[in-house]
């Protein structure tokens, strides 16, 4: 099996970044019935856990020294079973000085690679690559950056951009938290920072609310025009049309 994997990416906090990137692995898992791993990058203020209503024992760094020959009895030890075809790997409990970081995010790099031969979907749940002159990642198949439509996700995302030194190294953005009377429109964010909108995700603070303090995801919800631009981002993701009931229950294993 060869997957393809993406890395949802902000230039600001409290964007939504962690909170589509769970609920994308989700989508994408329940809608194709293939194996789906969300990676949760941000060490010690990761929130994946909290998303997924998880208790992870073990955490990618766990994996750092058999990563060129990756197989799946080390994966299973690692990854922690969501629902049926849908995983988690978590981020380590502590942070690494920055000379060291540098070295661990490529071994990142490293192990998304291996991971995209076991499994159909890899999700990276990124972090704000405000101090980042780059993303530090090679193998990643998309480069997702996620903004809200006000100004100040706006000019933080367009300087990014503007100051990337390889701009194919952004491939789309998403539009969180969107309606009808914000400020800037779909055509708005691909004129100003170039490049195109892959997914406009509606306001639905009640779905937020229910998956930040209850771990329950938004297809389990009952806002289906957010379950829906999900499904089509997860569409345009892998090019692949996937018949979901907008209604169906993720069942925890």
């Amino acid at each position: 099996m060869m997957g393809w994997s993406a890395g949802i990416f902000s230039c600001k906090g409290g964007v939504g970044k962690s909170l589509i990137a769970a609920n994308l692995g989700a989508i994408l898992a329940r809608a194709s019935g293939k194996p789906t791993l969300v990676i949760d990058s941000n060490s010690v203020l990761g929130t994946m856990n909290v998303l997924l209503k998880a208790e992870p024992q073990y955490s990618w760094r766990d994996l750092f020294s058999v990563r060129k020959e990756l197989s799946w009895n080390h994966i299973d030890i690692a990854v922690h079973s969501i629902w049926e075809h849908y995983y988690l790997l978590s981020a380590p409990d502590s942070e690494l000085s920055n000379p060291e970081k540098t070295a661990e995010l490529s071994k990142l790099d490293e192990l998304i690679a291996g991971l995209k031969n076991h499994f159909g979907h890899v999700i990276l749940d990124g972090f704000s690559l405000q101090n980042y002159p780059g993303v530090p990642f090679d193998h990643l198949d998309w480069n997702v950056f996620v903004v809200t439509p006000d100004l100040l996700s706006m000019k933080s995302t367009s300087r990014y951009l503007q100051s990337l030194p390889n701009k194919n190294q952004a491939s789309g953005v998403i539009i969180n938290q969107w309606f009808p009377e914000a400020v800037f429109t779909p055509a708005d964010v691909e004129m100003i920072l170039g490049m195109p909108v892959l997914g406009v995700l509606p306001i639905d603070g009640r779905s937020a609310w229910r998956n930040i303090n209850l771990g329950e995801s938004v297809i389990s919800g009952k806002n289906h025009k957010l379950k829906a631009a999900l499904l089509q981002l997860a569409q345009v993701l892998s090019a692949e049309g996937y018949p979901v009931n907008s209604s169906s229950q993720c069942q925890k294993n």
